[in-house]
């Protein structure tokens, strides 16, 4: 599933100690397109 996917990314790279505020907006930007993609 691709939002879990996006998830394990985002968590993989907090973990490895990326900036985690542009890690974290990064990832609400691909979940909201994920979820209107999937609502139509």
């Amino acid at each position: 599933m691709e939002i879990s996917n996006e998830l394990q990314d985002a968590i993989y790279h907090i973990e490895r100690n990326g900036n985690s505020k542009i890690i974290l907006t990064d990832l609400s930007i691909k979940l909201t397109r994920l979820l209107h993609k999937k609502a139509e």
